[in-house]
């Protein structure tokens, strides 16, 4: 099965790999967020705006994480995501994911390795292509 993504563009930055998902709330609701495919992150991590709606407790993380601004107050929290993939059906991922509660942390949500080592990842830009693969669907290039 396929998740589809694609390539957000804003004026301030390149166009970035994205995918839609939504993520379940405290009272049971689905919040509808957007995550930037991030094959460097390490980590799933939400942004305060998304844990701000969630309204689900939070623990410190044991660990801080870093990035290009140093380290920033990392919490946990555990929730359920959900993506929508081609057949209709939901890609359903239940963990402990790390967030942000600072404002300007983090602008969108970001999807990590964490995640993504379940999926075939496609970023491909110049063929217009941000898809995430459930196996036991493959891709294959062709040689030239």
């Amino acid at each position: 099965m396929r998740i589809e993504g694609e390539w957000f563009e804003s004026d301030e930055r390149l166009p970035q790999p994205v995918v839609i998902a939504v993520v379940q709330a405290a009272d049971g609701q689905w919040i509808k967020c957007q995550f930037l495919i991030d094959t460097g992150s390490d980590t799933t991590v939400l942004s305060p705006a998304v844990l701000r709606r969630l309204g689900r407790p939070v623990v410190l993380a044991p660990k801080q994480l870093l990035g290009v601004g140093g380290a920033v107050e990392t919490w946990q929290v555990w929730t359920t995501l959900a993506f929508l993939r081609s057949d209709g059906q939901l890609a359903v991922i239940e963990g402990n994911y790390s967030a942000f509660q600072v404002e300007g942390a983090l602008e969108m949500s970001v999807l990590g390795y964490d995640v993504l080592k379940l999926f075939a990842v496609i970023v491909d830009q110049p063929g217009n292509t941000v898809c995430l693969l459930v196996p036991p669907l493959r891709y294959v290039i062709p040689a030239n």
